[in-house]
């Protein structure tokens, strides 16, 4: 009967030590989407700044053809 106890002893520690791993597995995973997502944030922040920047430019030498076309681009997705 000891060894039944001390059976199901090891086997609640197993279970108990897989769900931990779960549970750090699935921390690492939405830690690196967090990760992702803001890399790809700032990647669209910079594009804007650089479009913003074009179309400065594109205002300053009257080139009305290229400041519509960064103008359409620079507009929030739900406009187009």
């Amino acid at each position: 009967q000891n060894d039944t106890k001390t059976a199901q002893a090891d086997e609640f520690l197993h279970h108990e030590a897989q769900k931990k791993l779960l549970q750090q597995k699935k921390r690492k995973e939405e830690q690196l989407l967090l990760s992702t997502m803001n890399t790809t944030k700032i990647e669209r922040m910079k594009e804007q700044a650089r479009l913003r920047h074009e179309l400065e430019i594109a205002y300053k030498t009257g080139d009305v053809e290229k400041r519509k076309k960064l103008q359409r681009r620079l507009e929030p997705e739900e406009r187009r």
